[in-house]
Parts: structure tokens; C-alpha cells; sequence
């Protein structure tokens, strides 16, 4: 097991484990997909970048650095993600998805950015006629 500030951190709460130094910022969402309109059944591409200061560091045989993670976050059908995930080592990363709408509506859709600790959300808006 290797643990780090940023570990004691998550289990012991910010109040008991001493601060990292630097401390850990969230990564930081540099360009994502606008709103877009879809047709049902139709993928669309959908994209974002995020850039992260690199902390908390590698362990094990984690890549470490970025991960990018793709989710329906509303919508009134089903959205088919692919893919879903996106591991990217660095302090910068782009991450791209073809989504695929089950029904007409509205729809948000949410890359998540995270650097094991922290995260960064990029909200896009996706009408399906």
C-alpha cells in the first residue's frame, strides 16, 4: 500500500492530515462541445479538454495524471456512451465520445475530468429532434 497527503486526506478529513505542499487544485476545463442538436439514433461527437497541475502523483501502476469519465446526467430516454471512459496520463487531456439518443428531448450530458482527488465538470446541452 502507498499512501500520500492527498489519501490520509480522503480518509481522515482535511482537518486531521497534514496539508499537501503544493496543495492539490481541481483540474481545470480548457474546451468542451457546445450545445448541440442530434437526431434519435444518429451519434453525435461529442469533446472536452481539461488541464491539472499534476497533483496528487503517480502510484503503482496507476498512469496517473487525467481520466475523463462520460455520463447522462438528464434526459428522458436512455444515452448509449462510447466510450464511457477515458484514462489519459499528463497534465493535459482531451477526451471525445459518441453519443447516441434513445428518444426526442432534451438531454445533458457530462464530462467528467478527475485527477484521482479532485474533479472538473463540463455540462453540454444536446436537443434530440
Amino acid at each position: 500500500w502507498e499512501t500520500d497527503d492527498g489519501v490520509r486526506q480522503m480518509n481522515a478529513g482535511a482537518g486531521l492530515a497534514p496539508a499537501a505542499d503544493p496543495p492539490n487544485t481541481a483540474p481545470k476545463i480548457t474546451s468542451g462541445s457546445p450545445d448541440q442538436t442530434a437526431k434519435v439514433g444518429q451519434p453525435v461527437k461529442l469533446m472536452a479538454a481539461a488541464t491539472d497541475d499534476g497533483i496528487p502523483a503517480k502510484r503503482g501502476r496507476s498512469e496517473g495524471g487525467l481520466s475523463f469519465k462520460w455520463i447522462q446526467y438528464r434526459g428522458p430516454g436512455q444515452v448509449s456512451l462510447d466510450p464511457a471512459t477515458t484514462p489519459v496520463a499528463g497534465k493535459t487531456a482531451e477526451s471525445s465520445t459518441m453519443a447516441t439518443f434513445s428518444a426526442p428531448g432534451v438531454y445533458w450530458v457530462q464530462a467528467i475530468a478527475s485527477d484521482g482527488l479532485l474533479e472538473a465538470v463540463h455540462a453540454i446541452k444536446v436537443t434530440v429532434e
